[in-house]
């Protein structure tokens, strides 16, 4: 069992779809590379909550896997 530490990698390789998650005027929309959209949807993340209005001025940018 020692040859495991030094002879082999772990590499973590999270199963779903890379896209970029965008929160403003109170939405969440998540589109992949291409810009086609996958998902809208609101969130607690600044911008994308109900209480965040049109003008709020509040953007939120995460690249995301979505699951």
């Amino acid at each position: 069992m020692s040859h495991i530490a030094s002879q082999w990698y772990v590499i973590p390789r999270p199963q779903g779809k890379r896209c970029l998650v965008v929160a403003n005027a109170g939405a969440v929309t998540a589109r992949i590379r291409n810009g086609t959209r996958l998902e809208r949807f609101t969130s607690r993340v600044p911008g994308g909550g109900r209480s965040a209005g049109e003008s709020s001025g509040h953007y939120t940018i995460l690249d995301c896997i979505l699951h």
